[in-house]
């Protein structure tokens, strides 16, 4: 098995706990603080992370670099502040991940297709299509 799959793997399970926790923000605590709080904690971490498994120990960037790290942080943060706003509205969490997880394959797979020219194979094809089907039966029967 490729090593990709294994950690992506890993990824959906530490997404998993995240998203869990998020469930547990106080109500009461405004949503883009919590989430500048989790960033703020988060970006710490991967600070750590880089100097204790990176040869290269510098934490200084490529300015030329900064505008699509911008973009990419300015992505994450949007896309995070949503999640957690869909929790503190009372998203439970099963209905969050069964519709966030599907329409997560499908964004991605036509992004890859759009954007990278990356071609499709049977199996995307079909997974968006179930994914699609998914997220409309959940859409239909919720309560």
């Amino acid at each position: 098995m490729p090593s990709w799959i294994i950690l992506t793997i890993i990824s959906t399970i530490f997404f998993s706990f995240y998203q869990a926790l998020a469930k547990l923000i106080p109500k009461n605590i405004p949503v883009f603080l919590a989430a500048s709080y989790a960033f703020f904690f988060g970006s710490m971490v991967l600070v750590v992370i880089h100097l204790l498994t990176s040869a290269n120990k510098s934490i200084l960037i490529n300015e030329k670099n900064i505008p699509l790290l911008i973009g990419v942080g300015a992505l994450v943060s949007i896309g995070n502040f949503f999640l957690i706003k869909a929790y503190s509205v009372g998203a439970p969490q099963s209905g969050f991940v069964a519709i966030f997880n599907p329409a997560s394959v499908t964004f991605g797979v036509l992004l890859g297709l759009i954007l990278w020219q990356e071609k499709l194979t049977l199996g995307q094809i079909a997974g968006i299509f179930f994914s699609i089907i998914g997220i409309l039966l959940i859409i239909s029967f919720k309560k």
